[in-house]
C-alpha cells in the first residue's frame, strides 16, 4: 500500500530517523523517552497538548495531542485528538507487537502512529516480515469496517541498516 505521507506524517518520520540514527546501542526506555519527547514537540508547535508519561500524563495511549477547553462550568472539555501513538521498541514478537498495534484502530484520530523495530536479525526480510504481519493484522481488522483508516507504520531497522522505514497501511473505500 504505498501513498504519500501527509506533512505531519513526514515530519514525524524525519525527526524520528534523525532521533534513531544516533540510538543504536542505547537503552530502551531511553530511547522511548527521546521518541515521545520529539513527538510531543511537533505536537506542542502545532499548538496541541500532548499527553504522554513525560508530559501532563499518560493517557489511553502512548502520546496522544488534543485540544481542549473550558465549558460554560469551567471544566475541561476535549474538543480534539488529532494524533495517537503507540511506540513498541522493547518487545520484537509479533504478539507483543499486534497488541500495541491494534489498540490503534479502535480509534479514531485522523494520525495514527506506530513505532516499532524489525525483527532481530541480520536478514533483508527483517523489516519486510514485520510489515507483512502488521499489515495483515490491519486488513483482517478492516474488512469488518465501513470507516476509512489509516495508519503511519514506522519500522526502524537497528540491527541492518539503522533507517527507519515509514509504511502507510490505508482502507479508502465503505464497505
Amino acid at each position: 500500500m504505498d501513498t504519500k505521507l501527509t506533512k505531519t506524517e513526514k515530519k514525524i518520520h524525519t525527526e524520528l530517523e534523525k532521533l534513531l540514527s544516533n540510538c543504536k546501542g542505547t537503552q530502551n526506555h531511553i530511547i522511548t523517552h527521546k521518541i515521545k519527547e520529539t513527538v510531543g514537540k511537533i505536537g506542542e508547535c502545532l499548538c496541541y497538548k500532548i499527553a504522554s508519561n513525560i508530559h501532563d500524563s499518560e493517557w489511553l495511549y502512548d502520546i496522544v495531542w488534543y485540544k481542549d477547553e473550558k465549558d460554560e462550568n469551567g471544566d475541561k472539555v476535549l474538543l480534539d485528538v488529532p494524533l495517537i501513538m503507540e511506540s513498541e521498541i522493547s518487545d520484537r514478537n509479533i504478539n507483543g507487537l499486534r497488541y500495541d498495534f491494534e489498540k490503534l484502530l479502535l480509534a479514531k484520530p485522523t494520525t495514527k502512529v506506530f513505532l516499532c523495530m524489525a525483527e532481530p536479525n541480520y536478514s533483508e526480510n527483517a523489516v519486510k516480515n514485520v510489515k507483512d504481519k502488521l499489515e495483515i493484522s490491519f486488513e483482517k481488522f478492516m474488512q469488518n469496517s465501513n470507516i476509512y483508516d489509516r495508519v503511519l507504520l514506522l519500522i526502524w531497522d537497528d540491527y541492518n541498516t539503522g533507517k527507519l522505514f515509514p509504511y502507510i497501511l490505508q482502507k479508502n473505500t465503505n464497505k
